[in-house]
């Protein structure tokens, strides 16, 4: 929650890692829609949540006819439509505030956030649970006292499926004064260990609040404040769980961000639907809910090559190594971003290979395009400092054909940046250009693009790269590469 202050998503689906039914290729997150005046009013709908058969939505409301500020309401899913929303009575609402609702997937216990037991705005409140005894919700009470913060807010509860750890937003220290955090406990015996901060890339040290975990418990997501110095709207953040801790961080762009607030995430639970708040034009009220389906897609034929050569396997151990040794604890980010961009740039050399993973990019070092673009990625990720894989489109001043060219792509300081880690002269001279030598490799920068184009190269495109979205003009070098062996 955050009530205190015909664009397309790519994403790609391996057999098993997140589509139920099994079938390999990817999806596009797309059809962008304001859920209408059923669930939406003229005020505030906020954090929506679902049963696991999804038949029943839960959210939290500040509109005419309710009991207190903020209240709890529900609908069921009829003949393929949302049922209009109807107010939760006693004792779920209260004269006082009830919200962030969060319900387990068997529909059995339902979490929310309350200010009930005291006078306090809704800034002061504590998570409560109420179980549902068959007929009806029983009683709320707090739900643990180790998650419950005087003076301070506790809210926002998220659960996967197993139920073995609860992760919550909260104003407790080490969360600054009139800014939420996001903690985590796990399942002991009957209670919960002490809950502790969750350390970067979740927390930043400002505001990161309402988060949501996939039922499998491998993503979370939260919205957060992070980006610029003067930043006031939150966007929504997705992490990956990975050896036990939580990485891979990424900013959910397209139709999920806008320049307004973006926040309180959550996935229908067959995965097909997206839903999140926002207070973007074009709603109903002063927030309002929104979805994005999930739209599948056909495998490229060039995909498992693709994910070959640009696999992301950043927490080989070869990332940390190289990191250690190349930079020191005592530099800034900064410093230390610069000092691996110009290990990648220089140490890594050229050469027409595809089959590399990242890692084995940087131990050989050698590499393809898109493989020394991912050991840059790997590099940023190991940081903390968001990364994916992009590309350049553009075309050789005496050869027409467009050509691809896999590139870097960092988020930081508020702003993506395309980063080349390959326009140097090795590479331009493997393409026997008659003028490579006289191209200036380019110099590092966090201000703009890292990108050398003259003398040769025209009509220089950036665009996003993902494994099964493949740019015609790479395909084309593909199949010049695999007919004749050179590019």
């Amino acid at each position: 929650m955050f009530k205190r202050i015909g664009i397309i998503f790519i994403v790609l689906i391996i057999s098993g890692t997140g589509c139920r039914n099994g079938r390999t290729g990817y999806f596009e997150w797309g059809n962008l829609r304001n859920l209408g005046p059923r669930i939406n009013s003229p005020g505030k709908d906020e954090h929506v949540t679902f049963t696991g058969d999804g038949k029943t939505m839960y959210f939290a409301s500040i509109r005419e006819g309710g009991m207190g500020n903020y209240d709890i309401y529900m609908s069921r899913l009829e003949d393929g439509e949302w049922s209009k929303a109807e107010l939760m009575a006693s004792p779920i609402n209260t004269e006082r505030d009830d919200f962030d609702v969060f319900v387990t997937l068997d529909g059995q216990r339902l979490f929310f956030a309350s200010n009930r037991d005291n006078e306090d705005p809704y800034w002061n409140c504590d998570i409560y649970v109420s179980r549902w005894d068959g007929k009806g919700w029983g009683e709320p009470e707090i739900f643990d006292r180790s998650f419950v913060t005087p003076g301070k807010p506790d809210w926002g509860a998220a659960c996967p499926e197993d139920m073995l750890t609860f992760i919550f937003s909260s104003g407790m220290a080490p969360a600054k004064e009139g800014m939420v955090q996001i903690f985590q406990s796990t399942r002991l015996g009957d209670g919960w260990t002490e809950p502790e901060l969750l350390p970067e890339p979740v927390n930043t040290g400002g505001w990161e609040a309402t988060p949501y975990v996939t039922p499998d418990g491998r993503y979370l997501y939260v919205n957060s404040g992070r980006g610029r110095a003067d930043k006031t709207d939150v966007d929504i953040w997705k992490f990956e769980l990975v050896d036990g801790r939580w990485a891979n961080t990424e900013l959910m762009d397209g139709p999920f961000r806008s320049n307004q607030h973006d926040y309180d995430p959550c996935i229908s639970p067959d995965g097909k639907t997206f839903y999140f708040t926002s207070t973007r034009d074009g709603g109903l009220g002063a927030s309002d809910i929104w979805a994005v389906d999930r739209i599948y897609k056909k495998p490229n034929p060039y995909a498992t090559f693709l994910r070959e050569t640009a696999h992301l396997d950043f927490t080989h151990p070869v990332f940390s190594d190289v990191i250690s040794a190349v930079t020191d604890t005592d530099m800034s980010l900064e410093e230390r971003l610069e000092a691996l961009y110009y290990f990648t740039r220089d140490s890594i050399t050229f050469v027409p290979d595809a089959s590399l993973y990242a890692s084995e990019a940087l131990e050989k070092r050698k590499a393809i395009c898109y493989s020394k673009a991912m050991v840059f990625v790997s590099f940023c990720r190991r940081l903390g400092v968001p990364a994916k894989l992009a590309r350049a489109e553009f075309v050789f001043s005496d050869k027409p054909r467009p050509h691809g060219h896999g590139i870097a792509k960092l988020f930081y300081s508020g702003k993506w940046l395309y980063i080349d880690t390959v326009s140097n002269r090795e590479a331009w001279g493997y393409w026997d250009k008659p003028n490579a030598d006289a191209l200036r490799a380019p110099a590092f920068s966090l201000e703009q693009n890292v990108f050398v184009g003259e003398p040769f190269l025209e009509d220089v495109v950036f665009g996003d790269f993902e494994t099964n979205d493949v740019p015609e003009p790479w395909l084309e070098s593909m199949r010049e590469f695999q007919e004749t062996g050179s590019w």
